[in-house]
């Protein structure tokens, strides 16, 4: 990253079979084309169960390591 503090913060969401896996959740109940409310309550809690990851950045660097099929959103907090 260019252009901001060296040690900025960063918040990084995932999304991955280890992270708010609702796509295999929502295999699991049939994949049903009309979910009723307690599936779609269901898909939620999962999305849900995992926060955010909080970290810093080293020297304006951010290394992840993402699954195949893995898919990251990193927002970057940058600081005065």
């Amino acid at each position: 990253f260019r252009h901001i503090s060296r040690h900025s913060g960063a918040v990084v969401y995932r999304l991955d079979k280890s992270h708010e896996d609702t796509l295999g959740a929502y295999r699991a109940m049939g994949s049903p084309v009309y979910p009723t409310h307690a599936q779609v309550e269901k898909l939620w809690q999962v999305a849900a169960v995992h926060p955010a990851e909080k970290t810093n950045l080293r020297k304006n660097t951010l290394t992840l390591s993402l699954p195949p099929d893995g898919l990251a959103i990193v927002e970057v907090n940058p600081l005065p």
